[in-house]
């Protein structure tokens, strides 16, 4: 898909929490999610496995996928949750 990762919203869940994040950088092997949600330590434990559902708001395309957390850090107000995940998702493909 031709989609800009900025139009992509994700939802990272486990069995007890969900929050609403976007893509602050696509890395090699996973993303970096960025949440502005208020909690004072991280909703989800390093090492941990969440799905992850990526809806592209433009064309109202989404596929869901198991990620594993490698990461979480705070920055700014900001939740910042390093995700690995086997494969990357066909809707964050960027056209060259």
């Amino acid at each position: 898909m031709n989609d800009n990762k900025d139009s992509i919203v994700v939802t990272c869940s486990d069995q007890r929490y969900v929050i609403t994040c976007r893509i602050g950088r696509l890395l090699e092997g996973g993303c970096e999610l960025e949440s502005s949600v208020g909690s004072a330590d991280p909703l989800f434990a390093l090492d941990s496995r969440v799905l992850l559902n990526l809806l592209n708001e433009n064309n109202g395309s989404s596929v869901s996928i198991i990620g594993k957390l490698k990461r979480i850090r705070r920055e700014n107000g900001v939740w910042k949750y390093r995700v690995a995940w086997k494969q990357k998702p066909e809707i964050l493909e960027i056209a060259a």
